[in-house]
This record gives C-alpha cells, sequence and structure tokens, in this order.
C-alpha cells in the first residue's frame, strides 16, 4: 500500500471516529435534554400539588407549623386564597406556651415532652388559649411530629397543623347545656343539632316511642321523630305544630309539638329543642 493509501485509510478511520463521538455527544445531549424536560415537569407537578395542598389547607382553615430546635420558635404558615401567596409568622416557643391558659398548659408540655423524647408517635390535642392580637380567647386542635433528628435521637426539627376549633367547641358547650336543662324535663324532650341531624332525647320520649333504650339512639329517633318538620317550623318562626308521631310498634300518636325559643346565628339556628305532648282524642 502507498504512502498516500496508508494516508486516506488513516483518514477515514479519524472520520469514522470523529462520526462515533459526534454521535456519542448528540445522543448524550439528547439524554441531558430529555431529563432537564423530566426535571422541569416534576418541578411543576411538584408545584401545582404543593400550590393545590396550600389551596385545600386554606379552604379548611388549616394552618401549618413548623419548629427549628436550633432557634427554639415556631413558624406559622399561611395563604391566601389563590394558595400562592404566603406568609410565615414566627414566634419563640416560650411565647407560644405562655399564650396557652394554665388550665391546658401542664398538658400541653406533658404531650410535648413525651413526644420530643421518643414515648409518643405524634402530638394530637386540643388547647385553649388566649389571642395576643385580639385578646379572645381560642380553641385550638394540634397535631405534630418529628421529622429530622441528629445521631443522637434529639429532635431538630418538627412539623404539624393547627386549626381553630372555637366554634365547634362552643357549639358543644351550648348542645350539653341544652340537653342537661331539658333531657331531664317531665314531658318528652329532644334536641336537634341542625348542621348534622343528630339527635338526642330523654327517657319520657324513648318510653313514648316504644324504643327499647333506656337512653336516646340517634339512628332509631332519626327513623321515629320527625326532624326535618321541627325545623322547618323553628325556621318559619313557629312555636308550636301539630304532627305524627308513628311509635316503634307501628302505633300512630297525633301529639302537639312545642319549641323552645333560640338564638340564631346570622339568620341560621344551630340547635332545635323542644317537647311534645298526645292530644286527646
Amino acid at each position: 500500500m502507498s504512502d498516500i493509501d496508508k494516508l486516506k485509510a488513516e483518514i477515514r478511520t479519524l472520520e469514522r471516529s470523529v462520526e462515533r463521538e459526534r454521535r456519542a455527544r448528540k445522543d448524550a445531549e439528547d439524554g441531558l435534554r430529555n431529563k432537564i424536560f423530566e426535571l422541569i415537569g416534576s418541578q411543576k407537578n411538584t408545584e401545582n400539588a404543593s400550590i393545590r395542598l396550600r389551596q385545600a389547607l386554606m379552604a379548611s382553615k388549616v394552618m401549618v407549623w413548623e419548629w427549628l430546635a436550633t432557634t427554639d420558635c415556631f413558624i406559622l404558615y399561611t395563604t391566601d386564597e389563590s394558595g400562592v401567596s404566603e406568609t410565615a409568622i414566627s414566634a419563640k416557643r416560650s411565647r407560644v406556651i405562655d399564650s396557652i391558659l394554665p388550665s391546658h398548659k401542664e398538658n400541653f408540655l406533658h404531650a410535648w415532652y413525651n413526644h420530643i423524647e421518643g414515648r409518643t408517635s405524634s402530638i394530637d390535642m386540643r388547647v385553649e388559649r388566649k389571642s395576643r392580637g385580639t385578646g379572645k380567647t381560642i380553641w385550638a386542635k394540634v397535631t405534630g411530629k418529628a421529622i429530622e433528628t441528629d445521631k443522637t435521637g434529639k429532635v431538630l426539627r418538627m412539623v404539624g397543623t393547627y386549626t381553630d376549633v372555637t366554634k365547634q367547641v362552643n357549639e358543644r358547650k351550648m348542645h350539653n347545656l341544652i340537653t342537661s336543662s331539658f333531657l331531664e324535663y317531665r314531658f318528652p324532650s329532644f334536641a336537634i343539632s341542625i348542621t348534622d341531624n343528630y339527635i338526642e332525647s330523654n327517657a319520657k320520649l324513648c318510653e313514648l316511642l316504644e324504643l327499647d333504650e333506656k337512653i336516646s339512639d340517634c339512628e332509631k329517633l332519626q327513623a321515629y321523630m320527625p326532624i326535618d318538620l321541627c325545623i322547618m317550623e323553628q325556621a318559619a318562626g313557629n312555636r308550636s305544630f301539630i304532627a305524627d308521631v308513628t311509635t316503634q310498634t307501628g302505633k300512630v300518636i297525633t301529639m302537639k309539638f312545642r319549641l323552645s325559643p333560640m338564638s340564631s346565628v346570622n339568620g341560621k339556628y344551630v340547635y332545635c329543642v323542644g317537647t311534645f305532648q298526645e292530644i286527646a282524642t
């Protein structure tokens, strides 16, 4: 083979080598580009999921908090209705604990240290505290869990939720007050929670309806009591009305219902409370 032929052969070899490198580089660039697109898509999906989570939390009135051991501070995160704009409120743990009423402070500290020291898997409790901003007493449901520790097991970071449950607690207190005062009445008496149609009665009502249980069974009472009619008459402002009631054995009794006056919230009632008596035939 002549020197020219050898040179041409070397050139062809180099060209094939360059072509292989070019293809390999193109494959690498394509692979890198695809990975970048996957990463961007993943980040976008994560961002969208984060926004949806924040919007759900906003709708449910649940706020997220974080505690860092390095600063011993709570950070409370709140978002606007869009779920995008976020506000962080920071407060020392000692300040947060000081806002808890004395009757609840010991229970909170007990739950806190039990979890910090590894004796419980999480924190889940209700506390009563005083708002520094408004001075009002607030009931809050607090949940939390340690998510980061050091090599020795010392908790470095916790996250959790904070929910204002003042309305629910006050409604339950009102319900207990109502039931304690009316369900001991000598006439058949009932108390209906309008939000969920939950009904309680005294022993006289159960006896009249010929129910087996002395204490009210909500599902049985819902089957025999004209709950919707009671709520409708109350909303219409009627304090008394007549309706038939069918007992568990199938007996139909005509009753005169009397509803107790109740306070409304924004024009809506929370409870419907009353008694009834059989109309003599």
